[in-house]
């Protein structure tokens, strides 16, 4: 099923044209010359961008909201803006310093019995998002003579021993660190090379914003004086399904502009990851956003791929259009 949270985690920002051109900006942007005027007076206009492989959904926004990027930033800064358009059911800030016991939060409800049994008789494929050292120690948990209590309690205990492993291999390692999902017929799919792929796609982040280009393609071994950054372990509720999640945010501000880069580096069911990319530039009217969202889903591939893609954009178009009203709010 197609997943949409990262899509529609949040914008990022930008941080080094705080006086770009407007006209010279939106050439190197798909949007027609009514589109232009459309985002000046304040619509939201998305669109489709090229997507780097088939099991990828990937829209660009753009919309001009009247107020200043101070009154914008405030709320990133403060981290207040973490929603998805599915409730966050747990959320847990971290530190490079957490230990496993800073996961403990996250938890199955006494109704998720099944998702339970899901981490139990999990195999090699696309239902869980495991390694395949992950999947065997799931696997010996079912063969424990245990009751019902005790099985959530080692299972809960494997899920945050994961979680600290890949949170503490990407603050040490960055992308080239995220462990390979393991699928069918000995197949894995390397979330860490897609990141570095769409990483590299966007001309405006390289054009504009070199710092930030290094540090989003470096991370962690290029980081900035004036790099912000936060973690988060997440879950949340993905098409009536609780799902486990790790975020990266980065931010770097220069005067009245600023970027940021939410990243989630790692997931546990539904989709694959998600990184997004954006821009707040001030302009006569106000301030410009522009965000690029690329997710991850094996979902959108295969058989009825073009459907699939189609129906992801639409649904993708919808969740933005509720964060562009909630930014709108502002005014």
């Amino acid at each position: 099923m197609l997943k949409k949270v990262g899509l529609v985690f949040l914008l990022c920002f930008f941080y080094s044209i705080a006086k770009a051109d407007f006209d010279e900006l939106l050439k190197q942007l798909p949007f027609s010359p009514q589109e232009k005027q459309q985002i000046l007076q304040g619509e939201l206009i998305t669109t489709q961008v090229e997507e780097s492989e088939e099991h990828e959904l990937a829209v660009l926004l753009a919309f001009v909201v009247k107020t200043t990027p101070i009154a914008l930033k405030k709320h990133f800064i403060k981290g207040t803006w973490i929603d998805l358009p599915e409730p966050i059911l747990t959320s847990q800030k971290l530190t490079p310093a957490s230990t496993i016991k800073d996961f403990s939060k996250l938890k199955f409800s006494a109704n998720e019995s099944n998702e339970l049994e899901r981490f139990l008789s999990v195999q090699a494929g696309n239902d869980l998002n495991l390694s395949d050292t992950e999947i065997k120690q799931f696997q010996l948990i079912s063969q424990l003579d245990s009751n019902a209590s005790d099985v959530q309690q080692t299972v809960e205990e494997q899920l945050h021993k994961v979680l600290y492993n890949r949170f503490h291999a990407y603050t040490a390692g960055g992308v080239r660190k995220i462990t390979p999902y393991q699928r069918e017929q000995g197949e894995q799919f390397n979330l860490g090379k897609y990141f570095q792929k769409i990483t590299g796609l966007s001309p405006i982040l390289k054009q504009y914003y070199p710092l930030f280009y290094q540090t989003l393609s470096q991370y962690p071994d290029n980081k900035p004086s004036q790099l912000q950054e936060s973690f988060f372990a997440l879950k949340l509720k993905v098409e009536g399904r609780p799902t486990f999640s790790l975020m990266h945010r980065m931010l770097i501000e220069e005067a009245d502009a600023f970027a940021v880069a939410l990243r989630q580096f790692y997931v546990t069911q539904s989709y694959n990851g998600e990184q997004g990319l954006g821009l707040f530039l001030p302009v006569k009217q106000g301030v410009l956003v522009l965000g690029i969202f690329r997710t991850s889903s094996d979902a959108v591939a295969g058989f009825g791929s073009s459907i699939k893609h189609s129906v992801g954009r639409r649904l993708l178009a919808y969740n933005l259009t509720q964060l562009y009203e909630k930014i709108q709010q502002l005014n």
